[in-house]
């Protein structure tokens, strides 16, 4: 089985821009960030699929053609999965070009679905992963002797002075205005491989839009 999804690349200079703006406000106590080099814009999830399958999702890249969809995007509303209580996922969003975004991934779709292949269904918001909310286990006693915090605010990690969610409002606080630009030349097959240290993404194609 391969776990393959489509994406498009952020420049590297990019990538390391955005996690030097947004490590400051991510404690790592609370927070598991993004490797830099894992940073990329999802368009297609497909999933575990059988390998005797893997050449058609290659076929599906090159096949596509998307010549009116190249350009660029504007990266940097702050946000988190779910809107309310506590996060669990910190993204970026697009701010402009996201017309350009939903097109790559209609089109991208409608490809797999002309070769049978399947693919993740799920409502279409497109977003850069930036982080990942810790689980933080707390004693049975702790959890007897002191009251449940109101939502959003709960879950302080010891040595931390404040909550994943108010972490998450003060670096939306602190970045309001500032803005990346994504080129949209290129979209491109991985291959990512899940291991006890992390996801492992690698490129299979690319193919330019």
């Amino acid at each position: 089985m391969a776990r393959l999804f489509f994406a498009l690349q952020i420049p590297e200079a990019i990538r390391r821009s955005i996690v030097n703006a947004i490590s400051p406000h991510l404690p790592r106590e609370l927070f598991r960030m993004t490797p830099e080099h894992n940073l990329h814009l999802t368009l297609a999830f497909l999933g575990e699929i059988p390998e005797q399958n893997v050449p058609a999702a290659d076929s599906a890249l090159h096949g596509l053609s998307i010549g009116e969809s190249s350009g660029s995007l504007e990266l940097g509303e702050i946000g988190a999965f779910p809107r309310n209580g506590d996060p669990r996922v910190v993204w970026i969003g697009v701010t402009s070009g996201a017309s350009l975004v939903e097109d790559l991934h209609g089109t991208i779709v409608s490809v797999l679905e002309e070769r049978g292949l399947p693919f993740d269904g799920k409502p279409f918001k497109p977003h850069l992963t930036v982080g990942r909310c810790k689980k933080v286990r707390r004693s049975r006693d702790r959890r007897r002797s002191t009251p449940a915090p109101p939502p959003g605010e709960q879950e302080h990690s010891p040595g931390s002075a404040v909550s994943p969610a108010a972490a998450v409002r003060s670096m939306q606080k602190s970045l309001e205005g500032v803005r990346w630009t994504v080129p949209c030349t290129e979209v491109t097959l991985y291959e990512s491989k899940l291991t006890p240290g992390g996801a492992v993404h690698t490129i299979r194609a690319t193919s330019k839009t």
